[in-house]
């Protein structure tokens, strides 16, 4: 059976996006974010798709489901490495993306192969309204999904608090 795999773009806002620096946990390195879809239609939509990912409730009630690109992963016989994510703007244009030497772009990659960053990493923060792309692809234990790609629609740049002189 050939698996097909599905992309669905869903329409929201971000936090703790993690899509430069991986998040490790538990051993699992994964680029992530926690995303809060628009209206209670996008929910449903991307509960439709199947995949096995839960949504959460945050502190003050929001939904909101973690999704995950991770670094790599063996399928089948073989590691692959993943790409981080690749950051659009609103109109489209690639604002961060991945290449090889030859300046193709590469989304996974076998290990060993070095990747170059093309484009400038940009702080992306909580609030950020995106179009997050999803691919659904089936697994031995049902619907697997991946985060693909972040269109950041309006951003909320991050700014670290830094620690004040005044007492």
């Amino acid at each position: 059976m050939a698996t097909k795999t599905k992309w669905y773009n869903f329409t929201g806002r971000v936090s703790w996006a993690k899509v430069f620096e991986p998040d490790e946990f538990r051993g699992a390195k994964n680029w992530t974010i926690d995303f809060y879809p628009d209206n209670e239609a996008e929910k449903k939509a991307i509960i439709a798709t199947g995949i096995q990912g839960k949504f959460k409730e945050d502190k003050d009630g929001n939904s909101y489901i973690r999704l995950r690109r991770p670094t790599q992963k063996k399928i089948g016989q073989k590691e692959v490495i993943f790409a981080p994510p690749v950051i659009y703007d609103a109109s489209g244009n690639v604002l961060v993306k991945y290449t090889n030497d030859q300046g193709e772009d590469i989304r996974s990659y076998d290990p060993g192969l070095a990747l170059k960053v093309v484009g400038e990493p940009l702080s992306i923060g909580n609030g950020t309204k995106v179009i997050v792309n999803v691919s659904v692809y089936d697994t031995a234990y049902g619907p697997g999904n991946r985060f693909e790609s972040l269109k950041i629609l309006e951003l909320v740049e991050y700014k670290r608090q830094e620690a004040s002189d005044d007492v």
